[in-house]
């Protein structure tokens, strides 16, 4: 923190300044006051830049307050060039990094980056961070506006573009009930022209019939001539023949007569089936005049249905003239609708790229104004702890409070302080012991008051634990003791036990099976209480064998030959056996 004073100018109104008001400290650089001094020699060492004063540019009447600030700090590469030239520079002399690393010729070295802000220029900073959360807070409010002025036009948009979709809707049905109407039509006049065409052709197939019916019945007219042709040749032959018939002799005459009887049969027969099919072909002839007729009438009903249907064409074709006239027009106010539409959804998309951007810049202006917050904050917590190193320091000491400053009010302790001098400049030697001291205490870190206390108390709970720890042992001895003494018990009654259900065994197995022998073995006897029971057993003329090798009876009978030894060393009240 410090301020150039510029040559003329007194400085004694900034002492005064800092003295009255809380302004924090800084540090002046009169530029009438400061004395020329000797720059920092440049080493010729590797990554050696040069010294800072040698890297900067600036006015010539500068140069003092340059020297003094620049004059004896070197500029290296990195932190091995700064630690081997540091062995050979005064103790008043820096070497600072490309990092930002400081290296003293004191031997002490700041590293990290410098998250404080200087004292002087706080309440610049606070205003401008003051000043940009106000626009940020207008800008909002303006981009809100905007925002709820862009939604009430989306929602107009949308409204009239449920309209036009509506409308879209309603003239696409009028137009597919178009189309429907008129591919009925279509289909109708299709189904006329087929019955037409049907109709004509069973017209035409009548017609023949009737032509051929016609001629038929010419023939038969000219076979019916002709057979009564022949009828009145044979009733002129009858009667030449009848007056021959008189002169001739009677039994010829019989024979005659009976051929001709036959010959006037058979030719009235064919006269008859003549004048049958002549009246068949009357009839068709007249039942094909009929159906003629019908088919007369049904054509002339044709003809008048097709004029209807190609009238209700004609209006139909007029109609889909009129819808697709109404077709164009819809489109030609749907086009600029859709474009309308577009544009407006464009303007959505770019207002909702404003609102995302908005949104961006209140967010930062948020972080920002939660920076300054914290900045605060901090800046706060390092005033109450200058003030409490002060009073570490220096004791109780008197600071000036100014109004115009927020934060808390100070305790009326005007008695109980000391006022301490004003000293314009500390001695080096001073400022030096001060450092080392302060550094002693940090390395010390914190006295606790308590620490007695606690060691009493860790001491005490530390015997206690100890004399549970003892008590514990010797219970867990104690068990030990009492688990081998009870193992040892349990194992000569397990012994005792087992050798009398033995031998109640061996006897009543050879009681059942009317002799033999068996015997019961353990599989570790020098473990009886953890070890296995094995039966091997020798049934009458076999050898001896393992329980797994007897059937499926003899395993029953041994089963219970055990059964009965178990009860008769230990009886129960009772013993009930099923399908043993």
């Amino acid at each position: 923190d410090s301020v150039l004073i510029e040559g003329g100018t007194d400085p004694e109104n900034a002492l005064l300044l800092l003295s009255r008001a809380d302004k924090g400290r800084a540090v002046l650089l009169p530029v009438d006051w400061t004395r020329p001094m000797d720059e920092l020699s440049v080493p010729e060492a590797e990554g050696c830049l040069g010294t800072a004063i040698q890297l900067v540019q600036a006015p010539e009447h500068l140069r003092n307050i340059l020297c003094l600030l620049l004059g004896q700090v070197l500029v290296v590469r990195d932190r091995p060039s700064a630690r081997r030239i540091a062995k050979g520079i005064p103790a008043i002399a820096r070497i600072v990094t490309l990092q930002g690393e400081v290296f003293h010729g004191t031997g002490v070295v700041i590293a990290g980056p410098e998250n404080r802000s200087s004292t002087i220029g706080r309440p610049r900073r606070m205003q401008e961070l003051q000043g940009s959360l106000a626009e940020s807070e207008g800008r909002v409010k303006e981009i809100q506006k905007r925002l709820q002025e862009t939604e009430a036009e989306l929602t107009r948009q949308r409204t009239n573009e449920r309209e036009f979709e509506n409308a879209v809707r309603q003239a696409v049905q009028t137009m597919s009930q178009a189309n429907q109407a008129h591919q009925r039509a279509v289909l109708e006049v299709e189904q006329v022209r087929q019955r037409h065409e049907y109709q004509s052709r069973q017209l035409a197939g009548l017609d023949g019939q009737i032509q051929r019916a016609e001629q038929e019945q010419r023939q038969g007219q000219a076979e019916i001539e002709k057979n009564n042709e022949k009828i009145a040749d044979l009733n002129e032959q009858v009667r030449e023949h009848n007056r021959k018939l008189g002169s001739l002799p009677i039994d010829e005459l019989q024979s005659q007569l009976v051929h001709w009887n036959t010959t006037v049969a058979v030719a009235e027969r064919a006269l008859k089936d003549a004048e049958r099919r002549l009246t068949e072909h009357r009839e068709s002839i007249a039942a094909g005049k009929r159906q003629a007729e019908s088919l007369r009438l049904r054509l002339t009903e044709v003809m008048n249905s097709q004029t209807q249907l190609e009238a209700e064409k004609s209006s139909l074709h007029e109609q889909e003239n009129k819808l697709n006239l109404q077709i164009e027009e819809l489109r030609q106010w749907i086009d600029p609708a859709e474009e309308q539409l577009h544009g407006y959804e464009k303007k959505y998309g770019e207002q909702q790229t404003n609102q995302s951007t908005a949104q961006q810049a209140v967010s930062v202006a948020e972080r920002y104004s939660n920076q300054a917050q914290m900045e605060l904050t901090r800046v706060r917590e390092s005033l109450d702890s200058l003030r409490r190193r002060i009073e570490e320091d220096f004791g109780l000491v008197a600071l000036e409070y100014n109004p115009e400053v927020s934060g808390p009010t100070p305790l009326p302790i005007e008695g109980m302080v000391e006022q301490l001098p004003e000293l314009t400049e500390l001695a080096p030697e001073v400022e030096d012991n001060i450092n080392r001291q302060r550094a002693q205490l940090r390395r010390m870190g914190p006295i606790n008051p308590d620490v007695q206390n606690e060691y009493r108390s860790v001491k005490e709970r530390f015997e206690f634990l100890t004399n549970q720890v003892v008590d514990l042992k010797k219970a867990d001895a104690d068990l030990r003791q009492v688990i081998g003494e009870l193992d040892e018990l349990m194992r000569k009654e397990f012994r005792k036990t087992f050798d009398a259900v033995a031998i109640e065994f061996k006897s009543n197995f050879t009681r059942l099976f009317g002799g033999g022998s068996a015997r019961l073995v353990l599989s570790d006897a020098e473990n009886p209480t953890e070890a296995g029971i094995d039966i091997e057993a020798r049934l009458p003329g076999r050898r001896e064998q393992g329980l797994s090798l007897l059937s499926g009876g003899e395993r029953s009978l041994t089963a219970v030959a055990l059964i009965f030894s178990l009860l008769k060393v230990s009886p129960t009240p009772f013993c009930v056996m099923d399908e043993v």
